[in-house]
């Protein structure tokens, strides 16, 4: 269920009635981690007083109690929980809230079950539900967020091609979902048990989260996350990006000011292995450091720093790669960043 319901007898009755049928259609699936009877429940959510008008603290607790335990009767071998947002976390920054970056802070405590960032799906996809000439209203039908995408992307309807919305939000939601899926995987056993981004997949035509859309065309975040989520990860920990107005979130943001210099740091999260590669390109220039190292299983454990590095403007990538002793690569990464010349004095000023 998806926020609130009236606490009926019908409710009760069709609810339970859905319990015992997802369990019969999806249980043989070990791919199915835990069972959760609502998805933000009123009785967990006063920001719905906003949306409703109201808010009623015990809407749906009774009935979603209920339904946890009739999960755990259907299924012993599982978890059911009442309420998703309820323990777990949803948090959104670079989204609902903040900058991006503040992901670095791992907000949404030990479980976080959502985070992440709207992208329009590819320009067949939109064709197929929005024609040309749709409106601004016909966009938000189809779950297009006017306010965040124009406040965090920096781009909007009236003032960009659908090509331009397109390519600005699937990079952005790309770099937004490794930037927080890599920090949140090196916090692992200390301060972070498990993530689920948000999501996987649309169920109708919109413009959402997803990062496959409903035609299961993959959007740019579907490889990012592909990537962030390698088992052996050699995750790259970038340097402290900043951007002239903090409450603007361009997709590949300054990382330093002229004649600056940055430090890129890789840190892997591996089983038991050796040997590290890290690699900064601008063009055809290449810099490369490396360093030998035993890493355990389900460790996140930092083994080497590239840099730091006094480098001019330009557009850069850091590359990592892990292999074993005998040369088997059994990771790869890349984070990629811009460096912007220093404003002047007046600029500053100004």
């Amino acid at each position: 269920m998806q926020w609130g319901y009236a606490d009926t007898a019908e409710t009760y009755r069709v609810t339970r009635q859905m319990v015992r049928e997802v369990v019969d259609l999806h249980g043989w699936r070990p791919s199915v981690a835990f069972w959760c009877a609502h998805n933000e429940a009123p009785w967990n959510e006063p920001w719905m007083a906003e949306e409703a008008g109201r808010y009623v603290p015990d809407q749906n607790q009774r009935l979603d109690h209920e339904l946890a335990a009739l999960f755990r009767q259907f299924d012993p071998s599982r978890p059911a929980l009442a309420n998703s947002g309820a323990g777990d976390g949803h948090t959104y920054p670079g989204w609902y809230w903040g900058h991006w970056k503040v992901a670095a802070e791992i907000p949404g405590g030990a479980f976080v079950t959502e985070y992440g960032a709207e992208a329009v799906p590819n320009i067949e996809t939109v064709r197929t539900y929005l024609p040309e000439g749709a409106t601004a209203e016909d966009w938000s039908y189809h779950g297009f967020q006017h306010h965040e995408i124009s406040t965090h992307v920096g781009v909007t309807l009236l003032t960009h091609s659908l090509e331009e919305i397109i390519a600005a939000t699937q990079h952005y939601q790309a770099r937004l979902l490794q930037f927080a899926t890599e920090h949140y995987r090196r916090r692992k056993r200390e301060r972070v048990q498990g993530i689920m981004p948000f999501m996987l997949v649309d169920p109708w035509p919109c413009t959402s989260w997803s990062v496959v859309d409903h035609l299961r065309t993959p959007k740019a975040g579907y490889h990012a996350i592909a990537r962030a989520m390698q088992p052996v990860l050699p995750s790259i920990k970038p340097p402290t990006t900043r951007s002239p107005d903090p409450t603007h979130s361009p997709p590949n943001p300054p990382c330093s000011a002229s004649g600056g210099s940055t430090t890129c740091t890789a840190v892997f999260v591996t089983p038991n292995c050796r040997g590290a590669l890290s690699t900064l390109r601008r063009t055809n220039s290449t810099l490369e450091s490396r360093r030998s190292c035993r890493c355990f299983a389900d460790a996140a454990r930092r083994v080497l720093q590239a840099g730091p590095f006094d480098l001019p403007p330009g557009s850069y990538a850091v590359e990592s790669r892990i292999a074993t002793a005998t040369g088997e690569v059994l990771g790869t990464n890349r984070w990629s960043f811009t460096i912007t010349p220093a404003p002047s004095f007046d600029e500053e000023l100004s």
